[in-house]
């Protein structure tokens, strides 16, 4: 993986460039094709495949603080997956008031003819760009054909009558709805903690549960609720049930994201792990006390269970495969 800032190498402009330009948050089915086809065009015409992204996110920087949003991925999950998409070589442009300002032409000017020397631009169907998003893909392709580039406009991936885009996702992982969202995303979703010392109340109940914390700022989470998740440490994969919210059981005042992983108790803390979401089973309940929730406990882990067999995982910890983490 190759990512850039400010030029170009000479080896990739010599070459001319095949460039498809966008956020990429979450790197869907959608974006898959669009960068499936920059390669395919790439090689047909002996040009170097380049995705364009940014850096700072641009509704991070429209929203001036990063708390206020909420992404798939964070910058380096959004450059591995680009990656793992098969574009080696990732220009990065910072996004700032001056970039922001730029007019269309410029645009084309500044970045797809003096910085990238394209022959090929591929877009989505909803693309903007330039000032106040006055760019589009018919003056793309315009401006193309002044310029001597070719244009391919990739129209979009349509699934359970919706429209499959980063906004719609993260409404759905919002609702809880995480199949559909993993469906979309051609992957299971995920978030990466690390794990803190909490109160021990799993442990006491014959349930220890690792509490993850220091998330990427901006990530999302999923809605509250107790989830069957895969759980990922170092390099094993172990079936685990997932609870995230303020444990009305028990008062709690913070936010909290807590995993039991199934057969296993050995120390976690400070060590990453990376939940991968499977489905949603029920929203939190306050219940009476400590005896009404182990109860419960047993049975959400006995349901998890179940479905993680039903989604044909492996319920024996297991060393970690590529595939798995694909639908």
């Amino acid at each position: 993986m190759n990512v850039y800032k400010g030029v170009l190498p000479v080896e990739v402009t010599a070459k001319k460039t095949v460039v498809t330009i966008g956020s990429f948050d979450g790197l869907h089915v959608g974006h898959r094709q669009i960068l499936g086809r920059t390669i395919d065009i790439a090689k047909e015409r002996g040009a170097v495949p380049v995705a364009v992204t940014f850096d700072p996110h641009p509704r991070s920087f429209l929203a001036g603080d990063q708390r206020n949003i909420s992404m798939l991925y964070s910058f380096e999950e959004r450059m591995q997956l680009i990656c793992g998409a098969g574009i080696d070589h990732i220009f990065v442009i910072e996004f700032n008031d001056a970039f922001r300002n730029l007019t269309p032409k410029r645009f084309v000017e500044e970045y797809c003819l003096k910085t990238w020397n394209v022959a090929h631009v591929v877009a989505g169907y909803d693309h903007t760009f330039g000032k106040d998003r006055a760019g589009d893909h018919e003056s793309l392709i315009s401006m193309g054909r002044e310029y001597g580039f070719g244009v391919d406009i990739v129209q979009p991936v349509i699934m359970n009558d919706q429209v499959v885009s980063s906004t719609a996702i993260r409404r759905l992982i919002m609702e809880g709805e995480v199949p559909l969202a993993s469906a979309m995303l051609g992957r299971k979703f995920s978030l990466t903690g690390r794990v803190v010392r909490g109160f021990g109340r799993g442990r006491r109940m014959g349930c220890p549960t690792a509490n993850l914390s220091e998330f990427t700022a901006g990530k999302i989470v999923p809605r509250d609720g107790i989830y069957a998740a895969i759980a990922e440490v170092s390099g094993y994969a172990y079936p685990a049930a997932v609870s995230i919210g303020f444990n009305p059981t028990f008062g709690g005042q913070m936010h909290s994201v807590e995993a039991h992983l199934l057969d296993f108790d050995a120390d976690l803390y400070d060590r990453a792990v990376t939940l991968r979401f499977v489905k949603r089973l029920r929203g939190e309940i306050k219940f009476s006390g400590e005896e009404a929730l182990s109860a419960q406990m047993k049975q959400d882990i006995s349901d998890i269970r179940g479905i993680l067999s039903d989604e044909g995982f492996n319920l024996e910890p297991h060393r970690k495969i590529q595939q798995e983490n694909v639908i």
